[in-house]
């Protein structure tokens, strides 16, 4: 490839597949934020998605659990094997007395007198439930396409490497697995594009992640103590001055002036997040690393006005979810960190004037298997997800139920669910939320007109 035969443009989308880069080096390789985006903007003008991505696969069926007679009897049944690792239970399952207070009662209710519970652990979002600001997805997944148990079995539209964490992670946050792009990059840069030259669309990292890979870069990774200034990295004040003189140098190739470009703009952003953000507070949060994520979220949307932006896509993570063996307890555990930070994160939202603007959704690399492995369970596909916010049509589902059985008509084995909704369709129905117009939503995600609908209708 000659020097000539890479355009600017493509570098940068090139540099959206680093976003471990980040890690090492939060301050280069970063969505633009500079100090022309300091005008003001009303709160009406605001709005934000923030994905919490729970790493290792989500175990579903212990999250919201099958609570009517038959449907837990078989949950139960199959969540059993007195062969397996001895754990003293000989089961996974959750006791149906300790999920009695925490059933759910939606608004739209399950079909054939079906119903669930939340894990006792997520009592703090069920009462978000109850208060209808959050709401259920059920049976989601990466798909290419609508796909029947008989065409999986046949090896037709099958997507590509199921069941492993880092491809189903690309595929889930990036639509598909080779995309330099990830669905809130795609969405940052339609947004950016759309509110030049006065106000910046920032898509902001706590945890690295390829979320949020656009053509401007992979993010912009923020911590808890704000943007990282280069002497962060050096002791010595002349040993700073030289290497930032360095990374600033002027060159003639475009991956040399595009590099510059960006390491100015992140340089930049120190001066313009640090101030305000240093001066922001939110009380209220769980001192866990999802917690810390979360209030830092909530503090730079504080800053919203000074930084004058309109629209901004935030990624936290939470590890652990690859939950092999030690349940019950290990993933009790987890999503009490979850509940604890989440709920926390809405009343921040609400104290701020914001809870109709910001929504909280969340993902995981997959679902686990119903099956139980005798300790835990195994990696699966389908699985159930919440959404948050004042702008949910709440204390309602959405998706399909799917059967509790093995072998049954939604499993493709061991318990591994065949999605009935896609990520997709998640995806596009935050966007048009969000304010992308149906007509170009394909450009944001890709494979969106293979669906018969594009809005799963749980946004307001």
């Amino acid at each position: 490839m000659t020097n000539s035969s890479l355009s600017r443009r493509a570098f940068l989308n090139h540099s959206a597949a680093w976003g471990g880069m980040t890690a090492v080096a939060p301050w280069a390789m970063n969505l633009a934020l500079t100090a022309n985006a300091a005008a003001q903007v009303s709160n009406s003008d605001y709005k934000a998605l923030v994905l919490v991505f729970l790493l290792g696969g989500n175990d579903h069926y212990n999250t919201i659990v099958p609570f009517d007679l038959d449907s837990y009897n078989a949950y139960a049944k199959v969540r059993t094997d007195p062969g397996a690792i001895d754990d003293g239970l000989n089961t996974i399952a959750l006791a149906r007395s300790t999920l009695t207070s925490h059933q759910l009662n939606p608004l739209n209710p399950w079909p054939s007198g079906r119903s669930f519970a939340m894990n006792p652990a997520l009592a703090k979002l069920k009462s978000l439930f109850d208060t209808e600001k959050l709401a259920l997805l059920m049976n989601v997944g990466s798909l290419s396409g609508p796909l029947t148990k008989a065409n999986y079995l046949k090896g037709i539209d099958v997507p590509a490497k199921l069941f492993s964490h880092n491809d189903q992670t690309l595929t889930w946050v990036k639509g598909e697995i080779n995309s330099k792009t990830g669905f809130g990059g795609r969405l940052a840069d339609f947004i950016s594009s759309q509110n030049e030259p006065n106000t910046v669309l920032s898509g902001i990292n706590l945890n690295g992640g390829a979320f949020l890979g656009s053509s401007q870069g992979p993010g912009y990774r923020l911590g808890s103590s704000g943007a990282v200034p280069l002497t962060k990295f050096f002791n010595n004040d002349m040993v700073a001055a030289t290497v930032k003189k360095l990374m600033l140098q002027s060159g003639s190739h475009y991956m040399h002036s595009a590099y510059v470009d960006l390491t100015a703009q992140a340089f930049n952003a120190v001066d313009v997040v640090n101030p305000p953000f240093l001066k922001s507070s939110v009380a209220g949060f769980p001192a866990t690393p999802l917690g810390d994520q979360l209030k830092t979220i909530a503090r730079m949307i504080s800053c919203r006005n000074t930084l004058g932006v309109k629209r901004q896509v935030f990624y936290a993570t939470l590890g652990g979810f690859d939950t092999h063996a030690g349940m019950p307890d290990n993933h009790n555990a987890l999503l009490a960190q979850v509940a604890d930070a989440m709920s926390a994160f809405y009343e921040a939202t609400d104290d701020l004037g914001v809870a109709d603007q910001v929504t909280t959704f969340t993902g995981s690399d997959f679902g686990r298997t119903l099956s139980s492995n005798g300790d835990g369970s195994d990696h699966g596909w389908g699985s159930f997800h919440m959404v948050m916010g004042g702008a949910v049509k709440g204390k309602r589902w959405y998706g399909g139920v799917p059967t509790i059985a093995v072998d049954g008509p939604d499993d493709v084995g061991s318990g591994r669910l065949l999605p009935s909704v896609s990520v997709d369709q998640y995806m596009s129905t935050l966007a048009l939320w969000f304010g992308a117009p149906s007509s170009i939503l394909d450009t944001i995600i890709p494979r969106i007109k293979r669906y018969n609908t594009s809005d799963l209708g749980f946004m307001r």
